[in-house]
């Protein structure tokens, strides 16, 4: 949709797209959902509700704290929890479109894309009975400025542009940026966008365990790194109905305890890994696949030996995709070299033809790159059992062309060492995504990007992403931007992502409903999901 950008400009009430997928598309991506499941997850489940129920889901991602803000809820795989007891200013659907949260109106209101304004949601309240004003909004965003470095990478962008926000009225929010940033609703709909009590602003509550939100459930109990225990917030401005009593996440690590545990009784619904689908599906549970806007991608140190073009070229046709896709994903997640996921706009048709598997051709740039004999990488492994495995697979495909990756293992907490440089060329993770692709490629390859530490990879990269800064969400153009910032990261291999990641969830025959792909983010939004009588 195309609209002018003036100071009479209407407020726009309604989504603006980060991608359109068809319901064939998304009906495939939900993996091994049954017709029922699909058919109840459609109309939200409500047939089949128990609102006296209660969901214990056992995740592999730990809650450090609960402060959205801080670095420790930074990653997407945490956000299960900020999701429930957090409303955002804007949200999105399963499709990764923009739509109404705590905000019911928005829209730039000049044509530099400087100035955002919206309009908040009547007769919102906190869990503690505070009101949501415009005031309890500026207060938020001005805690999240004086974070500073403190502030997670997420949220530290946005907020490091604003140069004012106004409180217009008590309902009404205008925000000044210092640069234009056309995707700055996509920020307000992400951890940057969920806003705390002002008596958590205040020091009244302790931010870090005690979270203080509008989301439609509230907490009641969190231990750091084990298990968060909520309830149904009854005043929740969205209603109430279907939703189940209770919420429980509790964070197991090892994946078979998990699975036993749901087959116990001790959960109902579990985080699979993708080599225990056909297990789980052996003893009859429901499997459902959710494609998300992960990926398995590894980071690198562009300011030694991965400074040569060549080099990494090298790396990425040294890589079988289809078989770590097929031996270690189980064909649940996709082959990929770019960041852009399959179904969005800015996703390049041809980019696979640029780098198909050719050990030949690895060795041949190598050669040029001045490197006939092979070469040694440092890989810093986050030693996880994932991780492990694709690690000892690539390791094996690098050697096959002569590239030595001496591993350094880190705790996952540790990975900072690479971010800043002090350790490792490369560096194997789970990239969870951003909403916005340009926030993806600001983050992973930008100039300041938190995982490139040795800065961006080509000054073309970096202009692209600088021009693509300049359209807004809804701006065709955007998409042509978005393009060209995601052809020159392929072309310069500024990245090397591996295989697309899904979230994979098992659980009794017909228990669940809403538990859907949500393709903004790497973490899967609960609010909605339902459970059936006697699960």
């Amino acid at each position: 949709m195309t609209r002018d950008l003036d100071e009479e400009a209407p407020m726009r009430k309604g989504s603006l797209a980060w991608v359109t997928i068809s319901a064939l598309s998304l009906a495939a991506c939900s993996g091994g959902a049954s017709g029922s499941d699909a058919e109840e997850a459609s109309d939200g489940g409500a047939a089949a509700a128990d609102p006296t129920g209660g969901i214990v889901f056992m995740d592999s991602a730990p809650n450090p704290d609960l402060d959205p803000a801080g670095t420790l809820s930074d990653s997407s795989f945490s956000q299960a929890v900020l999701y429930a007891l957090y409303d955002r200013i804007l949200t999105f659907d399963g499709a990764g479109e923009i739509q109404e949260g705590l905000a019911t109106e928005w829209s730039f209101v000049d044509d530099e894309l400087r100035t955002f304004e919206f309009t908040l949601r009547e007769g919102v309240t906190f869990h503690d009975g505070e009101a949501l004003t415009a005031e309890v909004v500026k207060a938020n965003f001005e805690r999240t400025q004086e974070l500073g470095d403190a502030a997670g990478a997420t949220v530290r962008a946005a907020a490091g542009n604003i140069d004012s926000i106004e409180a217009a009225d008590e309902l009404t929010v205008r925000v000044h940026l210092q640069e234009p940033d056309g995707g700055f609703p996509f920020a307000l709909a992400t951890q940057f966008g969920m806003m705390l009590s002002p008596n958590s602003l205040d020091g009244s509550t302790g931010v870090d365990l005690e979270a203080v939100g509008t989301g439609p459930y509230e907490l009641v109990s969190f231990t750091p790194n084990n298990t968060t225990t909520m309830e149904r917030f009854e005043e929740f401005w969205g209603g109430t109905e279907g939703r189940p009593a209770t919420f429980e996440v509790q964070y197991v690590t090892d994946d078979q305890t998990r699975l036993n545990a749901l087959r116990s009784g001790q959960a109902n619904v579990v985080l699979l890994t993708p080599r225990q689908v056909s297990e789980a599906e052996g003893t009859g549970l429901e499997v459902k696949v959710n494609e998300t806007s992960s990926m398995w991608v590894m980071y690198e140190n562009t300011s030694e030996a991965l400074d040569d073009v060549r080099v990494r070229q090298a790396l990425m046709h040294a890589i079988d995709r289809e078989s770590i896709s097929s031996a270690l994903q189980f064909d649940t997640g996709q082959p990929s070299v770019q960041l852009a996921p399959p179904g969005h706009p800015a996703f390049l048709e041809d980019a696979d033809d640029l780098y198909p598997y050719d050990p030949d051709k690895a060795r041949d740039l190598l050669a040029e790159a001045g490197h006939p004999d092979g070469l040694d990488l440092e890989y810093v492994l986050l030693n996880t059992p994932e991780y492990v495995q694709i690690t000892e697979v690539l390791q094996q495909q690098f050697a096959e062309v002569g590239i030595t990756v001496d591993i350094v293992t880190l705790d996952i907490s540790q990975a900072g060492q690479f971010m800043s440089g002090e350790t490792g060329d490369l560096m194997l993770a789970r990239w969870g995504g951003r909403a916005d692709l340009l926030k993806t490629f600001e983050v992973v390859v930008g100039p300041e990007g938190t995982y490139a530490p040795g800065g961006v990879a080509t000054p073309q990269l970096e202009e692209a992403i600088v021009e693509a800064r300049g359209y807004a969400a809804d701006d065709p153009e955007r998409v042509n931007a978005l393009q060209a910032v995601n052809r020159e990261t392929v072309e310069s291999a500024a990245n090397i992502p591996v295989v697309t990641r899904s979230n994979i969830y098992a659980y009794n025959e017909g228990c669940f409903s809403g538990l859907d792909p949500y393709l903004a983010s790497g973490s899967n939004d609960w609010r909605d999901v339902t459970i059936a009588p006697d699960c």
